[in-house]
């Protein structure tokens, strides 16, 4: 980056972790407000518009206009500095060296048919959670591709929990390693995906800038709210059965249990709707946990992939999914 002489950087922590992971073509970076999403995506594209070039051609969404125009504004405060050109009929930037980046927002999901046949070796997605259903970002999924054997194509995304798309996308990146830092291999595509959480207190900029933002966020009054805005807590759902469940207390690193922990499974069944079976150890109290202590060491979720929608196997299927594991 530092050979095109622009004034940013990423901030140490998860920022810069995120954005060195060009290796990871799917990733999900957010948590709680003010977290420097913007400022991510902006500079994950700009990393690789020297080394590719003409090559580089790039979009980033935005569910409307109206949003998208707070993330241009961003774009001018750093993009004049590398060289780009602003082209406001057709609301993109433009290197010296070809490489291009689109800014466009999606506001229904059939808009993005407008993209059929576009090839695009990097697509970001500003707060993800605001498209209602994953139509938009599946579909994209299929526009990323390069005749020019680009290695490090990616999609990149943004989101704080809450908004429409809370649970679809919860599914996809959080649910299968709720703590981040872990690739998951989409079954279908093949492709790895990543979440990368994200807080207010990683951003030291702000925290400088402004230091009583946390305190706003503090006072926005629903508990649910502040926990999703302010700590990034994507289990924060109102009138949930468990609203103290919380990522931070309630999930723990993958490790070896003593084997002479009591154990037993829970089953819940589904067909049109996901069934589960959990394997459960009960804690003696010879550990860090607490006597009675119930831990979650494995999962059989028979999910889809959607929100709430099932696969419809067989009881006799399903029993033989549990035998094998």
């Amino acid at each position: 980056m530092s050979a095109l002489g622009f004034a940013w950087a990423a901030q140490p922590g998860p920022q810069s972790e995120a954005i060195s992971a060009d290796w990871c073509p799917e990733i999900l970076f957010g948590g709680s407000a003010g977290g420097g999403k913007s400022d991510f995506l902006l500079g994950d594209f700009l990393q690789d518009v020297s080394t590719y070039a003409e090559a580089w051609r790039g979009v980033i969404f935005r569910r409307t206009y109206r949003e998208l125009e707070e993330l241009v504004g961003r774009s001018h405060e750093i993009y004049p500095q590398t060289g780009a050109r602003w082209y406001s009929g057709d609301s993109l930037w433009r290197w010296r060296n070809g490489a291009v980046l689109r800014m466009r927002y999606l506001e229904r999901d059939l808009d993005v048919t407008r993209y059929q046949g576009h090839s695009y070796a990097w697509i970001g997605w500003d707060e993800l959670t605001q498209w209602p259903t994953a139509f938009a970002y599946r579909y994209m999924r299929s526009r990323l591709r390069s005749a020019k054997a680009v290695p490090t194509k990616r999609i990149r995304c943004s989101a704080n929990p809450g908004g429409v798309g809370h649970q679809w996308v919860k599914a996809l990146f959080i649910d299968p390693a709720p703590l981040g830092f872990v690739p998951i291999t989409d079954k279908v595509t093949g492709m790895d995906r990543m979440f990368v959480p994200s807080k207010l207190t990683d951003n030291a900029i702000l925290m400088a800038a402004d230091p009583h933002y946390a305190g706003r966020l503090a006072g926005m009054g629903s508990p649910e709210l502040v926990r999703a805005m302010l700590e990034g807590d994507w289990n924060v759902v109102t009138g949930a059965y468990f609203p103290e469940f919380t990522t931070d207390l309630h999930v723990i690193r993958p490790r070896t249990l003593p084997k002479h922990w009591t154990r037993f499974r829970a089953f819940d069944w589904g067909s049109a709707k996901p069934f589960c079976c959990l394997w459960i150890a009960i804690a003696d109290g010879t550990t860090e946990f607490p006597a009675g202590t119930a831990v979650v060491y494995r999962e059989y979720y028979g999910s889809s992939g959607e929100p709430n929608v099932g696969i419809k196997m067989s009881a006799e299927a399903v029993g033989r999914g549990i035998l094998e594991r």
